[in-house]
């Protein structure tokens, strides 16, 4: 079987596995957010790109802090804190669906999501060797879509009938998460912190000089917005379509996609792990920037007809599952053991810039010149960033 890929990691791989099942089995909030702020608050695509660009730059300032703690404090107490922080507010906008304050507190809680995300990548990485670390990314990433493929379902039924369910359903998956590491994963001492290779040794002076040494992770850094630009679309762009072309029904069948990717992703991570898992990292990478921009730029065509937009869907998924399982593999074979926090969350800086400047810039482009440009950029970024990332596997294997 395929699932024979995942046999014999560490016991808590497997039950950050399933804490990230549970979690994002009520990530609410993140999917609809662009529905919820045009539908219910009555924004204009260009209100809803700024609301989202704000989120973005809050949820940067909380992965930054996240970033520099992680590498001075207890891993699982950071992960514990900040992910309780985050259900709290979640909670706490159930009681306020209608508010105009609505997005400003949505803000403090993707701050604190924000300051997860280092402590996450750092704690796997901790718990991994070179050898199987490609199996615990994607292990990890199954488990997302796992929740996923069930959620946007139910999150699509709650946006039209019950939507505080959106916030309190997000924040009770959270603390049910935080249980299972509270009772399950060890905290990591860091004098226990294996070194495996050159590239991992501890590294003195700033991250500034840390990145400098390491040329191949710098010129990475400027592609990973640019890709995670075009991945925004499917959050942004894709739904407002939708709802354009099916009205009504474009929440729903929103839903439908994305439960659509989360199946895609949980029948072809595996299949793709086990038969790629002997190619290089960035050229699986390179194919993953060809999928975005076939997936995407097809929407281009705008056809009405739902095969069309579930074939897209399966193609930008491709890209997806090249993207993930493959970029958390090739940083953390890169980096400095005393910099595992800091280089995740400057590399989830570099991703959350593209996230967030994608809806602002999208945004613009609507009310300007319309959906198509949309889709003919993203072709345009994807086929460059395809023979980008070819070069650069070029050049780190010269290095």
């Amino acid at each position: 079987m395929l699932f024979n890929t995942y046999k014999g990691l560490p016991r808590s791989v497997y039950i950050l596995f399933l804490a990230r099942i549970v979690n994002r089995l009520g990530d609410f909030v993140k999917l609809f957010l662009t529905l919820y702020l045009t539908r219910y608050l009555g924004m204009n695509e260009a209100q809803t790109g700024t609301i989202i660009t704000l989120i973005g730059i809050f949820s940067v300032l909380g992965t930054m802090l996240g970033g520099k703690i992680t590498d001075h404090g207890d891993r699982k107490i950071i992960l514990i804190i900040s992910q309780g922080l985050s259900a709290s507010i979640a909670a706490i906008c159930g009681f306020m669906p209608d508010s105009p304050m609505l997005p400003y507190v949505l803000i403090l809680f993707n701050f604190f999501n924000g300051a997860a995300r280092p402590v996450n990548s750092a704690m796997l990485t901790d718990l991994t060797t070179p050898e199987n670390r490609g199996k615990a990314f994607s292990l990890l990433y199954l488990g997302i879509n796992i929740g996923v493929s069930v959620g946007p379902l139910l999150a699509g039924f709650l946006f039209n009938n019950f939507r505080q369910w959106i916030f309190w359903g997000d924040s009770l998956t959270t603390f049910l998460s935080i249980i299972l590491i509270i009772l399950f994963v060890p905290s990591i001492r860091k004098e226990n912190i294996v070194v495996y290779s050159e590239k991992e040794k501890a590294e003195k002076g700033h991250i500034f000089s840390a990145i400098l040494k390491r040329p191949v992770l710098l010129i990475y850094t400027l592609l990973i917005p640019l890709t995670s630009f075009i991945y925004s679309q499917h959050s942004f762009s894709l739904p407002l379509l939708l709802e354009a072309r099916l009205n009504d029904d474009g929440a729903r069948f929103f839903g439908i996609i994305m439960s659509v990717n989360a199946v895609t992703v949980l029948i072809l991570t595996p299949l793709l792990t086990s038969v790629l898992h002997k190619v290089k990292p960035l050229i699986n990478m390179s194919m993953g920037q060809l999928c975005y921009a076939i997936g995407f730029g097809m929407l281009y065509l705008a056809i009405d007809n739902p095969v069309f937009y579930l074939l897209s869907t399966v193609i930008w998924t491709l890209g997806e599952i090249l993207n993930v399982i493959n970029s958390g593999v090739f940083v953390a074979n890169h980096t400095p053991v005393n910099y595992r926090g800091r280089f995740s969350a400057w590399f989830a800086t570099a991703r959350t810039i593209g996230h967030t400047s994608g809806p602002l810039i999208s945004g613009l482009i609507l009310n300007s010149y319309g959906m198509p440009v949309i889709w003919i950029t993203s072709f345009i970024i994807g086929l460059a960033l395809f023979f980008s990332y070819r070069y650069l596997d070029v050049f780190d294997s010269k290095k």
